[in-house]
């Protein structure tokens, strides 16, 4: 081999392997690519994932927050029941007083324009509106708060009126008829919770009963399966002796 054929071989191996290396260099490049691409894909799939999580909390608080929700339906104790029941029907108590013939003069706050100096001399003024709105809000939450709440409005009324004052009569005789209602409503009660009371005290007894009766049916059975197996015995015994 002469020496231009050794230089032309030698030119060819060194870029064959100038080829090799670019090859290898380009393999990694793509390598390094797909990984960090995965990193990418990973990374992207986490804050999907993290903000789904943080999509799901929210809409569970908010679901929550919503008093309409079944979630808030959930959270409901048997003293919010209680108390929904409470408000229905003190809330016919004072439709009765606002359907009254002098309702008129207490439905609304007094202001100094209709009474003089009335908010210097009643210290807590009270009416109808008033009353109604702190009952839906749960400010006045029993019987006796609410009695309390319209004795103080015809108190105020007759404390600052005279007595040959209209408006002093007015609040003597609307009075006398709320209160009336009020105790008929109390009475009711009572009435109500009485007779729940019964109708719970016969469960009580026909379960007792029913012991009682299991209990005797069982000592009943006893007693015939015993005198039977005595019945039996005395028999075997009768024939023996005759056969004897």
């Amino acid at each position: 081999m002469n020496s231009e054929s050794r230089v032309f071989y030698n030119c060819i191996y060194t870029f064959s392997y100038q080829e090799e290396d670019k090859k290898e260099d380009l393999s990694s490049q793509l390598t390094d690519g797909e990984t960090s691409d995965d990193d990418g894909q990973e990374s992207d799939d986490t804050a999907i994932g993290s903000a789904s999580i943080a999509n799901t909390s929210v809409t569970a608080t908010f679901s929550e927050s919503i008093p309409n929700s079944p979630l808030s339906h959930c959270s409901d104790t048997e003293d919010d029941k209680a108390h929904k029941n409470w408000k229905k029907s003190i809330m016919l108590v004072w439709r009765m007083a606002a359907n009254h013939k002098y309702a008129n003069v207490f439905l609304h706050p007094v202001t100094n324009e209709i009474a003089p100096g009335y908010q210097g001399i009643v210290l807590r003024p009270l009416d109808l509106t008033t009353i109604k709105k702190n009952v839906e809000a749960g400010i006045t939450r029993t019987t006796p708060e609410f009695q309390r709440d319209m004795m103080l409005m015809f108190t105020n009324a007759i404390m600052y009126n005279s007595c040959n004052h209209n408006v002093h009569k007015m609040a003597v005789e609307m009075y006398d008829d709320v209160m009336t209602h009020i105790e008929q409503y109390v009475s009711a009660q009572l009435m109500l919770q009485s007779s729940e009371s019964k109708s719970l005290r016969p469960s009580r007894r026909t379960e007792s009963s029913d012991k009682s009766d299991k209990e005797d049916d069982m000592k009943r059975r006893r007693t015939f399966s015993e005198s039977h197996q005595e019945g039996g015995k005395s028999k075997k015994r009768k024939t023996r002796g005759d056969d004897t």
